[in-house]
C-alpha cells in the first residue's frame, strides 16, 4: 500500500505542478491579484481548486449569452444562433442591442455595428441612450463618421444623465480625427466624476499622441495597478481597458523612440 501511494504522488507531482504554472501565468495575464500566486503555490491542488472555483468558474458563467439561458460550456457559434432567433422573433431594440453585444464581445465588431445600426429609428430616432450603445458599436467598428454623425443628432434636452455618455464618445471621435489636443480636454473634464477606465485611457492616449510618453505610460501603468487591486465587481467591468492599456504599455516599451500605434 504505501508503494502504490508513492507511485501515485510520483505520478500526480509533476501534473500537479504544471497546473500550478500554468494557473500562475493566467493569474499574471488576466490581471488578477499578485496574492493568488502565492495560494496556488502554497495551497499545491487545494489553491488550484479555490482558483478555478472562484475566479474561472464564475467568469465562465458570466460569459454567457446575454438573450438566452443556456450552459456556459455551451458553443459560441450555437449562442449566437440561439440570439439571433430571439431577434427575429422578437426584433425590439433591447433585443438587437443585447445580439450586438454579444457580436461585440466575439470580437465580430463589423456585424456588431450593423445589427445595432437597425436601432435608432422610429420613437428611438434621436434617443440618447440608443445613440451612445449605437454609437460606441460604430467606433468599434472604425466607422468613424457613422458614430460622429449620430452623436450630432443625439437630443439630450430631457436627458442630462446621457450627456456624460455622449462627452465620451466625442472626445472618441475627436481622438479619432487625431485631434488629441481638443480629445483631451474632453476626457479631462470627465475624470473627476469617471466610474471606470475609459476615460483614462483615452486620455493616456492623447498624452501619447502629443508625444508626451513619459506621462501616458505612467497613467496607463497605474491603470493595470489599479484593475490588479480592485475587487471582482471592478475587474468584471473594466478588464477591457486593462488589456488594452496593457498591451499600449507593451507599444510604448517595444517601440525604441519609433512612432507608437494609436488605434485604440
Amino acid at each position: 500500500m504505501p508503494s502504490a501511494l508513492e507511485n501515485l504522488v510520483l505520478l500526480v507531482g509533476p501534473f500537479s505542478l504544471l497546473i500550478q504554472i500554468a494557473l500562475c501565468v493566467h493569474v499574471y495575464k488576466t490581471g488578477r491579484p499578485y496574492w493568488w500566486i502565492w495560494i496556488i503555490l502554497m495551497g499545491s491542488l487545494i489553491g488550484c481548486v479555490l482558483y478555478a472555483l472562484l475566479e474561472l468558474l464564475p467568469e465562465a458563467r458570466r460569459q454567457g449569452p446575454r438573450l438566452v439561458k443556456t450552459s456556459w460550456f455551451v458553443p459560441k457559434s450555437v449562442r449566437l444562433r440561439r440570439a439571433r432567433e430571439v431577434v427575429e422573433d422578437s426584433p425590439t431594440v433591447e433585443n438587437k442591442l443585447a445580439l450586438a453585444a454579444m457580436l461585440s464581445d466575439y470580437g465580430r465588431k463589423d456585424e456588431a455595428a450593423a445589427v445595432a445600426s437597425e436601432c435608432p429609428s422610429g420613437v428611438f430616432k434621436d434617443d440618447p441612450i440608443i445613440i451612445a450603445e449605437v454609437a460606441r458599436h460604430q467606433l468599434a467598428a472604425g466607422r468613424l463618421a457613422d458614430a460622429e454623425q449620430l452623436v450630432a443628432r443625439a437630443n439630450t434636452k430631457n436627458h442630462k444623465s446621457a450627456r456624460t455618455r455622449l462627452d465620451l464618445l466625442q472626445g472618441r471621435i475627436l481622438f479619432g480625427h487625431q485631434r488629441y489636443g481638443e480629445a483631451r480636454a474632453v476626457f479631462e473634464s470627465l475624470l473627476p466624476a469617471a466610474q471606470g477606465e475609459e476615460p483614462r485611457y483615452y486620455f493616456a492616449l492623447c498624452h501619447l499622441g502629443l508625444g508626451e510618453r513619459e506621462k501616458a505610460l505612467e497613467l496607463l501603468t497605474d491603470i493595470t495597478k489599479k484593475y490588479r487591486k480592485g475587487g471582482v465587481i471592478w475587474r468584471r467591468a473594466e478588464k477591457d481597458w486593462f488589456t488594452a492599456a496593457k498591451q499600449k504599455i507593451r507599444d510604448i516599451q517595444f517601440s525604441n523612440g519609433k512612432p507608437v500605434p494609436m488605434n485604440a
